[in-house]
């Protein structure tokens, strides 16, 4: 976390919460592409998500006249497995929106170390990932990267800031 903080004071970045409002950063918005973390924010956030702009894939569903839903299947690309990454879909929707600098914290991976530092809250998750589908996991992100990379030729710099198995 030291070098997420040195990087925003540093460079003041607009700083987006993707699926989960992150302990300890003030977030100018919130992205949602996946319910489940959507209905874990809603439940303990209280009024903090009530003062962030809310953006969530259509796919989320909320009665919230505050939120703002994306349609998915602009920035879903299938080919993939596990296609509907949030970081991933994340970086196509601001790419289209012309953003052409963007630095990711906490794009870490899964890993099957248990003294790994993960950023993802594992309260979320209903049940322990199997190996395999981590593995997987982490090659479809890989791979949609790479693409996204390809795609994008050079348009947009990508930078990681925190530790990161795909940068």
């Amino acid at each position: 976390q030291y070098f997420a903080h040195k990087f925003t004071a540093a460079e003041k970045p607009f700083v987006i919460g993707l699926n989960s409002i992150p302990d300890g950063y003030t977030c100018d918005s919130l992205f949602f592409t996946n319910a489940a973390r959507y209905q874990f924010a809603a439940e303990t956030a209280g009024s903090r998500l009530s003062e962030i702009p809310v953006f969530t894939t259509s796919n989320v569903r909320s009665d919230a006249p505050s939120v703002k839903p994306i349609n998915f299947n602009r920035i879903a690309k299938r080919g993939w497995q596990f296609f509907d990454n949030g970081s991933i879909m994340c970086l196509r929707l601001l790419a289209k929106l012309g953003v052409k600098d963007i630095a990711f914290a906490g794009f870490d991976g899964f890993s099957d170390n248990a003294n790994d530092k993960l950023y993802a809250n594992s309260r979320i998750l209903k049940a322990e990932l199997s190996s395999d589908v981590k593995h997987q996991i982490n090659a479809d992100v890989t791979s949609m990267l790479a693409d996204f990379i390809a795609c994008d030729k050079g348009q947009t710099r990508i930078r990681f800031i925190t530790d990161s198995i795909f940068g």
